[in-house]
């Protein structure tokens, strides 16, 4: 974020606010791009930030949507049935069978379990439409299933002809700190792939990967670790034996870069020799993996930058002594009205806070590219109405 940027902000809306830089985001998805040399398709994760959704998807293969609420938000964005692909650990009927008719079955569809394989058996038989599905292999935890569960789908899978199973889809978690996993989780799933079609005689064309590509938040981490797991990912799927497409399913290494949260200072202060800033947004607004009562140091940007090496804990509104955005850091000689942007806030972190907490208003959302400018993709709404009965 720069200074013409923050100025076009601050004509469209008041602070808090959140900025996403779709030329940034256009940028940062080619250079993945160019990282992958064409070995693997990208599909992004659209849990982490539902506003580039519009965006990114013309710059990506698929998209994957997680709950029936993104399901809506990528239709009402006009995304083709063929690029969506339907995951998710609790797959309601209802709005699967809806999923599946309004799409007509054209687009992919995980499977979690026998229960959700039947759904879609039963729909596919019903309709006389084929589907398309990717088994999710489970990494220990409550999603997918493990492979005796896969081998039971695919003994029973004759028994529906218009179902087609793609291969499996499999994530073991993200911010994965350590290049040397890639060689682990691809070894394995390329053994199980081979293992699988020997057993059963079998095809699979597609493994959809969920990499866990890191990204480094706070100016302690190494910041080069990014781009070694992305050179050992791209190095692990190429030595693979397996042979089918694979696609990498990334939400955060795509868009946190793009995403910049700007709050004003209100009121600063020294309380027992710790300088404190107070400032219109919070812990309920943004949120930074690993971060904890402000104990790391994320990338930031002060306007008016008034130089100076004083430290301080920059704290929000709420009525709770975890609200603390950063401690100890050095951010010059602060005043009231001065700006703090927050960057890499392009992933998760304007989903995960608590957002209703003391009903302070959501703030706006801002989308920007330098051909349009800055554009309000959402008001700041209030959410007391939200929190109370309406009575």
């Amino acid at each position: 974020m720069n200074q013409d940027q923050l100025k076009e902000c601050l004509v469209v809306s008041e602070t808090p606010f959140y900025l996403y830089d779709f030329d940034r985001l256009r940028r940062d998805i080619a250079g993945i791009r160019s990282a992958m040399e064409g070995k693997a398709d990208l599909c992004f994760s659209v849990k982490s930030n539902p506003f580039l959704v519009k965006a990114a998807q013309e710059l990506v293969d698929r998209v994957e949507i997680c709950s029936s609420g993104e399901y809506q938000i990528c239709r009402k964005c006009g995304l083709p049935a063929e690029k969506l692909v339907l995951s998710g650990v609790l797959k309601e009927e209802r709005d699967l069978t809806r999923a599946l008719t309004e799409t007509e079955g054209k687009s992919i569809y995980t499977v979690e379990s026998m229960n959700q394989y039947c759904i879609y058996a039963g729909w596919s038989t019903k309709s006389g439409k084929p589907l398309k599905l990717l088994l999710r292999l489970s990494s220990g935890n409550q999603f997918g299933m493990d492979l005796e569960e896969i081998r039971k789908i695919l003994q029973i899978r004759p028994l529906s002809p218009g179902i087609q199973i793609l291969g499996l889809h499999y994530f073991s978690g993200t911010q994965k700190h350590s290049p040397s996993i890639y060689a682990k989780e691809l070894g394995m799933l390329d053994a199980c792939l081979r293992s699988l079609e020997q057993e059963f005689g079998i095809h699979f064309s597609h493994l959809e990967y969920g990499a866990g590509v890191p990204v480094c938040y706070f100016q302690e981490q190494d910041q080069g670790i990014r781009e070694a797991c992305l050179q050992a990912l791209c190095e692990q799927i190429g030595k693979m034996t397996w042979k089918g497409r694979i696609t990498v399913e990334m939400g955060r290494a795509v868009a946190a870069g793009c995403g910049t949260y700007v709050t004003s200072v209100r009121d600063t202060k020294c309380t027992e020799g710790v300088n404190y800033c107070i400032v219109d947004g919070g812990i309920h607004q943004i949120h930074y993996d690993g971060q904890m009562r402000g104990m790391l140091h994320p990338f930031t940007d002060v306007y008016p930058m008034r130089g100076g090496t004083k430290k301080w804990a920059v704290c929000g509104s709420l009525c709770t002594a975890n609200d603390i955005l950063c401690n100890g850091q050095e951010l010059g000689d602060l005043k009231r009205g001065d700006l703090i942007a927050f960057q890499n806030t392009g992933a998760y972190s304007a989903l995960e806070g608590m957002s209703l907490f003391l009903s302070h208003d959501l703030p706006a959302v801002i989308g920007y590219t330098a051909k349009n400018g800055a554009q309000i993709l959402r008001n700041a709404d209030p959410t007391w109405t939200i929190n109370s009965t309406g009575h």
